[in-house]
């Protein structure tokens, strides 16, 4: 088990009747090593900080892996809420006009979106 604090953006976690919205400053507990998923870049800002942890916290995959397997998921939106999504996200679309782009800028950035 390990503690992060979420910097940025938003953090959905559970099953979606019983799901837990994060923002900003709130701590998430997990067994899942939550900083895999900050962006590889160092320009770009981290989304989740490591404040206490252990050496038995799982390998995870990128929490975008059932959207990635099964696109529906993001298809399914509109270009209103992937641009939604990705404001609140505080992820730049700027130049990014068609919806793969959109959806393309929105995985890049490892964003959980809970359809």
């Amino acid at each position: 088990m390990a503690k992060y604090r979420l910097l940025k953006g938003k953090h959905a976690s559970g099953k979606l009747r019983k799901q837990r919205i994060y923002r900003p400053g709130d701590i998430i507990i997990s067994d899942y090593d939550l900083c895999k998923q900050n962006h590889p870049n160092p320009a770009v800002e981290k989304k989740f900080e490591l404040i206490e942890g252990s050496e038995d916290i799982k390998e995870k995959q990128p929490l975008f892996t059932d959207a990635i397997n099964n696109s529906d998921d993001l298809d399914s939106l509109k270009v209103s809420q992937l641009r939604e999504k990705a404001e609140e996200e505080e992820i730049d679309l700027t130049g990014k006009t068609s919806k793969m782009d959109i959806i393309a800028a929105i995985r890049e950035h490892g964003v959980q979106v809970v359809v």
